[in-house]
Parts: C-alpha cells; structure tokens; sequence
C-alpha cells in the first residue's frame, strides 16, 4: 500500500518514500480505498479554492481546508524555491485527544515532520507530525530540557479495521509474541519453539499497539476496546472517529493506557458498524501534535512566523503608497476637480484603515 508522492497506483523503489506512510497512495487508500482518485481530486479542488493559511515560515507555506460539519480537515503543503510556490503534499489533519508523553527524537524526512514518543514504559514510538512547520522549531527546544514530558493530541488513521467476536486475541507475531517466546525459552532450556503456548491478550483489561514488519515508520498494528462512537460525513462519505485506549497492560501500573482518537473510513471496516464496547484490532498511522492551549502554556506562540505581519506590511506599503500617488494628482489636478479626484486617496486611506485594523486583531488573536 505504498505509492509515490504525486503518481498513483506506482510502485515505490525510493527507500526513504517506502519508510514513511505519507505518499499519497497511503494516505488516500486508507481514507477511501483503492479508488481514491475521485475523493482526491474533489479534496484538491477545494483546497486550491478555498483554503486558509494555516502558517507561512521562510521555506514553507500550509494551508488548510475545513469540510462543513466534518472532523478531518486537510492541510495542503508548499515550498518557496526562487519565487515558486512548489506544491509538495496534501494529507489529512486529525484532531487528537490529549496525553502525555516523553519526547524523544525528531527527524525531517522528504518535507515531513515525524516525532519520537514514548508512553509510560513502552517503546517509543514514531509519529507523524501534521503541523510540523509550525511546531518543529519549538519542539527541538525542548529535546535538551530536563523536563521532556509534554501534553500531546494522538490521533490515528485506521485500516483494514476488523471485531473481534471474543475478549481474547491470539497473537503470533510481533515484538510482545517474541518477549513472550524469549522468556519462556529461558525458562525452560529442553523446550522449544513449537512447545510454546499462544500469547493472548485480554480486551477486558489489557490493549495492544506494536510494529509490524511493513516498511513503515509511523504505522501499527493494534486491538483495543472501543470507548466512544462518533458518526460524521466527509465530502459525502462515512467516516467514524473511535475513541480507543492502547498500551494499557495488566502488568503496568498505570491508570490508563494512550487515549487515541482513530478516524476510520466506512469501507475499511469490511462491513462492520462499530458500537462502543466492541472489541477491533486492525492497523492505523499515528498522528501526534500540540493543542494552541499547550503551546500558549509553555511560553510559545502556536503561529510563530506565520505570516501574518509580512501580509500586514504589504498592505500597508501597497495602499499606503497608492494614498500618496493620489494625493499628489489631486494637488496637480485643476481646482474644479479637487474634490472628485480626493474621492480615490480618501477611499484608499479607508480601505488601507480597515485592512490594517484587520490584520492587527487577527494577529492578536492568533498570539493568544
């Protein structure tokens, strides 16, 4: 399931695309299955046409699109190279439930952000950094700090999601079936492998999230317990976001494993409804970030070099200028024209008023 960036249905030979989940094939295929190209090119039709800009640094630009009474928005990505906006990416924006975790490592990789988190005493895990031109810089402000532990919003996009018709999964593959195996090997030198009992899991007070051999940095295979149930259409197509809880084991002493809010599209639950309480296991990508609120705490603006006093100062300079070439016709002009001609700078000194008022809120509003 991994494509190119831009071609579709291409096979990837570059390592460094097979490594991460973000080509478009991926992304796309988890959102809308095999014939996503339809859904994509609706998305990029109203992300060219009615985005926001989300953050404007020095290399980057982000827009975003908000779909009426959806919960995913999509975030459209471009590079400034020589006086070119080069479009680069366009993915899924998905509003996560807070934790706290331990930052651990950040890493840039083919104009993507991905950050290393760690939950209690798991493994650390890689995670997509959905808003990474704004928040990367601020996040390497903190990887030398005595204190790393932060409040992160998870979320994850979900695929090939199936129930589990019982409390209990038999798991013969991965990290945890291999420490299981290791121990009992250890335990009983004259045994071997085939000698070796199922690993199950518990869904009635254990979760499960570990890699999989896929070729994929930020994705995982898990089972949980579902906690809450959220129906909600997306450019007319179903989607549902399930509030799960995972690495949450009987043997840790915790009060509650990683919250996760995992969006999932209606044809990757192979024709089943999810209801709360119901116990699923598939794969998904993790997504992690920080809320403005979080940023506002630590000291940090959210929307730092964002843009907003460069555009400022270009419609101030534009209009600014355009009052003065005004003013100077109106005092060459003949007198009986006076004031028709002081209609153009007094129109121009409103509008440059207005617009500048204008982007001075919207900035004050993005600081606080």
């Amino acid at each position: 399931m991994a494509d190119s960036d831009f071609a579709m249905n291409e096979s990837v030979e570059d390592d460094a695309l097979e490594s991460n989940f973000l080509g478009n094939g991926d992304i796309w295929t988890a959102l809308d299955g095999d014939d996503y190209k339809d859904f994509l090119l609706s998305v990029m039709d109203k992300c060219s046409r009615t985005s926001n800009i989300k953050a404007i640094t020095k290399d980057y630009c982000l827009l975003e699109y908000q779909p009426k009474n959806s919960l995913i928005a999509f975030e459209t990505l471009f590079k400034h190279e020589e006086e070119q906006a080069l479009w680069q990416a366009i993915y899924p924006f998905l509003p996560g439930i807070e934790n706290e975790l331990t930052l651990c490592e950040l890493t840039e990789d083919n104009n993507r952000g991905y950050v290393l988190l760690k939950f209690g005493e798991a493994r650390a895990m890689w995670m997509f950094q959905p808003l990474f031109i704004e928040q990367f810089r601020v996040f390497e402000q903190y990887l030398d700090a005595k204190n790393k532990r932060h409040k992160f919003m998870i979320a994850g996009l979900g695929w090939d999601i199936t129930k589990i018709t019982d409390n209990l999964l038999e798991i013969d593959e991965g990290p945890l079936y291999e420490e299981a195996l290791e121990e009992f090997l250890a335990s009983n030198p004259k045994k071997t492998k085939k000698d070796f009992p199922s690993v199950f899991i518990d869904y009635s007070y254990e979760s499960l999230l570990e890699t999989r051999d896929m070729g994929i940095k930020d994705a995982y295979y898990f089972a949980s317990r579902i906690q809450e149930v959220t129906e909600f259409k997306c450019f007319k197509k179903t989607f549902y976001c399930l509030k799960i809880e995972v690495l949450d084991f009987a043997d840790q002493y915790i009060d509650q494993g990683m919250l996760v809010n995992l969006y999932v599209s209606q044809n990757q639950l192979n024709g089943y409804c999810p209801a709360v309480r119901d116990n699923i296991c598939g794969y998904m990508q993790l997504n992690a970030y920080m809320s403005d609120e979080q940023l506002k705490n630590m000291g940090v603006n959210a929307y730092y070099d964002d843009g907003s006093d460069f555009r400022s100062a270009v419609y101030t300079n534009f209009n600014l200028g355009y009052f003065v070439l005004m003013a100077i016709i109106a005092w060459k002009a003949p007198i009986f024209l006076f004031p028709y001609v002081l209609i153009y700078p007094i129109g121009l000194l409103i509008c440059w008023v207005i617009i500048t008022i204008r982007e001075y809120f919207s900035h004050q509003k993005q600081k606080d």
